[in-house]
């Protein structure tokens, strides 16, 4: 195995890790949702865990399904762009979508400095 491969597959198997956490939450807060005397500050709390867990989920399966289907460099590059969209074209008012944001530049920005070429 080369050494991109090497990265390629141990960047793959902490995709997985992340996507898996990422899955337990979404399950988590509906879980919590579906409790019959759920408060609604409770209920507005777990809806906004669940909108943030949903937005990296997504930008997290794609990249895994990237980095199934390309090479390493590929999948970098991939990876650093998304990061570098969210980062530069998110605009406007703190909100739940921000929250989301910032939440999937973290996990982007964790993958980079893990699993990445400096």
């Amino acid at each position: 195995m080369t050494p991109n491969e090497t990265k390629l597959q141990n960047l793959r198997n902490y995709l997985d890790t992340l996507i898996g956490e990422y899955r337990e939450a979404i399950s988590s807060s509906v879980r919590e949702m579906e409790k019959f005397n759920i408060s609604p500050e409770d209920f507005r709390k777990e809806s906004v865990s669940l909108n943030v867990a949903a937005f990296t989920l997504g930008y997290l399966n794609l990249a895994k399904e990237v980095s199934e289907k390309s090479d390493y460099k590929t999948t970098e590059n991939y990876i650093r762009f998304h990061k570098h969209q969210i980062e530069t074209k998110t605009i406007g008012e703190a909100g739940v979508i921000t929250l989301a944001q910032n939440a999937t530049i973290s996990a982007l920005s964790t993958i980079i400095d893990l699993y990445l070429d400096k």
